[in-house]
């Protein structure tokens, strides 16, 4: 039953990221439902699966996209492996420390992305000084909603003893 969950959350996950960058973008601003569910796996389930979910959304988004292959893969996985490190210090489970979590992480999203094609294609990928700035606020409260909507069966969570359980 797990399998079937985690199969249609992957799909969901795509599907979200592509409805979102599709139909509801303003000037490039978008929420990075990829990176957010990224989240919200490595919250409830630890930084393994995080890992997983991250490099193979990733990696489908990157064989959607016309850019580098391979590098959202790798920076989702980044994400997920550092928001394992520091899971057992931040309490990651209230839509508030999510959407924390959401600002700090789409901030080193975009610098990993922006380094890689640097290394890569020898210019940072800089989509502006605006869209970086309201990018993370916009995932920030993305994150919120989703995290304050988020029933708790969708993951079975690896905490247990939360009286908010």
């Amino acid at each position: 039953m797990k399998l079937i969950k985690s199969a249609a959350i992957f799909l969901l996950g795509l599907v979200g990221e592509w409805f979102f960058s599709r139909y509801l973008s303003f000037h490039g601003l978008n929420p990075q439902v990829l990176l957010i569910l990224t989240i919200n796996v490595a919250a409830f389930n630890g930084a393994p699966e995080a890992m997983v979910f991250g490099f193979f959304w990733g990696l489908c988004w990157d064989a959607l996209s016309l850019k580098l292959f391979g590098a959202r893969a790798l920076a989702l996985t980044l994400i997920a492996y550092g928001l394992g490190l520091v899971r057992r210090q931040v309490d990651m489970v209230t839509p508030a420390s999510q959407a924390i979590v959401a600002v700090l992480s789409t901030i080193a999203y975009r610098l990993i992305l922006g380094l890689i094609y640097l290394v890569f294609s020898g210019q940072f990928l800089w989509l502006g000084g605006l869209i970086f700035l309201i990018e993370p606020l916009y995932n920030g409260v993305f994150c919120f909603v989703l995290a304050a909507l988020r029933p708790s069966s969708y993951f079975s969570s690896s905490r247990s003893g939360s009286f908010l359980s």
